[in-house]
């Protein structure tokens, strides 16, 4: 599949008037999704054949296609579903181009899977869960159960893939809360992902996450969770009025989100987006050399509810600069701080992500790539 922004609009006009995302696959179905102004094509690659390369016949290999005769499993929650409980054995799921339309949960007591495709706009994890649905006891289902892939397991990493959530979107414009992600293992590497929703698209839950070179949609708080994250060189795409970040940091945690040398687009209306708002009152969110939307809010971050965060909230740039010409940020409000260039270089992958146990997320990227790699050349 391929991702396509054409720039379509919505009709509308007055207090009703929305603009519009379209999710369109070029396959036997469409699915429209109002979401910003933009059309979104997923258009699928037919006839790619891939083998699991041997270099990855040592570890256990699983391949998930929606083509029976081309695969071990059809979906990938049975595929995850066949792996022994209290397995240590690492597993990659080799997953074939496509649309999975289910909710995957990686269970607690997993070993290191891996989720690989041979590229992100190719393979879509998607399921329609929205905090408004009721469940089996009649009651909403709130947002913490509409992840359409829940992460439980520690030592998780994906490469090539989206997530996402097709639901909290309808025609008359925002519906609420839907996750296409949870993740709440430790030690999570997402490479070359794309994650795809509107109101809270990422959850992160607690404990540790890198993100490389991932692609991240949404509108409101989309970014949000109590665990401590490391963004590196991803594109951050606000789709509507709201802020990218919630983050709820413990008091104890050094820091919360950090997003290093990042993208930010916007396509809401100027002055419509903000980096973050605090969750909770020890809230961390640091830009360092990011890319900010012209159209940014001049106060740069948002209050939540509270207006004593800013007594304890941290949040922090370093080096941002604004808009196409590349003018300095420097107009954010008395209680963000602007880092100096030493405490800038202070925060690293290693400081923000290491902990006792000195995590290394770029050696997992690494083989990631090398692994992706080998899927391109066995595609061809």
């Amino acid at each position: 599949m391929r991702w396509k922004i054409d720039g379509k609009r919505t009709i509308g006009s007055g207090a009703s008037r929305h603009t519009g995302l379209r999710l369109h696959l070029d396959a036997a179905c469409t699915l429209k999704l109002p979401m910003g102004f933009l059309a979104i094509t997923l258009g699928i690659a037919a006839g790619l054949i891939y083998h699991a390369p041997a270099a990855l016949a040592a570890a256990r290999t699983i391949i998930v296609s929606p083509d029976k005769s081309q695969s071990h499993f059809q979906t990938i929650d049975s595929a995850i579903a066949s792996i022994p409980k209290r397995s240590r054995t690492a597993v990659t799921l080799l997953i074939r181009p496509g649309i999975y339309h289910e909710r995957i949960i990686v269970p607690r007591h997993a070993p290191p899977i891996t989720f690989m495709g041979v590229s992100a706009a190719d393979t879509i994890l998607v399921d329609s869960r929205i905090a408004y649905q009721k469940g089996s006891n009649g009651k909403p289902i709130g947002t913490f159960s509409t992840q359409s892939t829940w992460i439980r397991s520690n030592n998780f990493s994906a490469a090539n893939i989206t997530f996402a959530n097709d639901a909290g979107i309808s025609g008359n414009g925002y519906d609420g809360q839907a996750l296409a992600i949870r993740v709440d293992g430790d030690r999570s590497v997402f490479y070359h992902c794309h994650f795809v929703g509107w109101q809270d698209t990422i959850l992160l839950n607690k404990n540790r996450q890198y993100f490389d070179r991932c692609r991240i949609l949404g509108a409101v708080d989309f970014i949000f969770g109590n665990a401590t994250a490391f963004f590196n060189r991803c594109h951050i795409v606000a789709l509507g009025y709201g802020c990218l970040t919630a983050p709820r940091t413990p008091a104890d945690h050094p820091y919360g989100f950090v997003f290093s040398h990042c993208k930010i687009s916007s396509y809401a209306k100027a002055h419509d987006t903000w980096l973050g708002r605090p969750w909770g009152p020890f809230a961390s969110s640091i830009f360092l050399h990011c890319r900010l939307p012209a159209s940014l809010n001049a106060a740069v971050f948002q209050h939540w509810m509270d207006k004593r965060s800013p007594e304890t909230a941290r949040f922090a740039e370093f080096a941002d600069t604004v808009g196409p010409s590349g003018t300095p940020s420097g107009q954010t409000p008395a209680w963000i701080s602007q880092l100096t260039a030493a405490q800038a270089a202070a925060i690293t992958i290693g400081s923000v992500l290491g902990g006792s146990d000195h995590w290394n997320p770029e050696l997992t990227v690494q083989r990631l790539a090398n692994h992706g790699k080998r899927l391109v050349s066995a595609a061809h």
